[in-house]
């Protein structure tokens, strides 16, 4: 029974994750960051250092 539940934890992790990193390249690609410099730059990294 244990074994179902982590399952089915993984599997919201996983789709959680790949959300995020949906919301993190949109923000990226339409320079909205709330007006802070940090989330700027850190967004600007992050997406530099994904290989497409």
């Amino acid at each position: 029974m244990w074994k179902a539940a982590l399952l089915k934890v993984f599997y919201y992790a996983f789709f959680l994750i790949i959300f995020v990193f949906a919301v993190l390249i949109f923000l990226r690609l339409t320079d909205f960051y709330f007006g802070s410099v940090q989330l700027e730059s850190f967004l600007d990294d992050f997406i530099r250092n994904i290989d497409f």
